[in-house]
């Protein structure tokens, strides 16, 4: 297993959503990953940590950059609880993470078939210093 792959595990290991969620979103796809271990770790690995944090401990930071990464395709997510849990959790954790702008209305689309995922631009409708920006 690779450096890469493995602190990706330990992330998970640890329970550090937000630790993984920071990694993965650095990757660049196919560098020096074996997409086989990249699998097993976002696949199977992944889910079963996601589902103990959707029960109350994923903080708004890591929510709204879990939607990100699920919404523009970076990361699969195949369970619709855990689309639904995202989905759940979106507008509280956009207004704190983005100082009480209302979420967009790009939610992950449980209706779009395997992984739910529907692509398209983001937006807030309250104003210009609400644009979905990283951070």
């Amino acid at each position: 297993m690779n450096a890469t792959i493995e602190n990706l595990r330990i992330f998970l290991e640890e329970r550090d959503i937000g630790g993984f969620l920071a990694a993965y979103e650095t990757m660049v796809p196919g560098a020096d990953v074996l997409s086989s271990q990249l699998t097993k770790i976002t696949q199977q690995i992944f889910p079963t940590v996601l589902h103990e944090k959707l029960k109350g401990a994923l903080v708004a930071g890591d929510t709204v950059r879990l939607w990100r990464l699920v919404r523009c395709g970076r990361l699969l997510v195949v369970d619709n609880d855990l689309l639904e849990g995202i989905n759940a959790l979106l507008d509280a954790a956009w207004r704190e993470s983005r100082t009480g702008c209302p979420a967009p209305h790009e939610v992950v689309d449980l209706s779009r078939g395997a992984g739910g995922i529907s692509t398209g631009p983001t937006f807030c409708k309250a104003s210009s210093s609400c644009r979905d920006q990283p951070g």
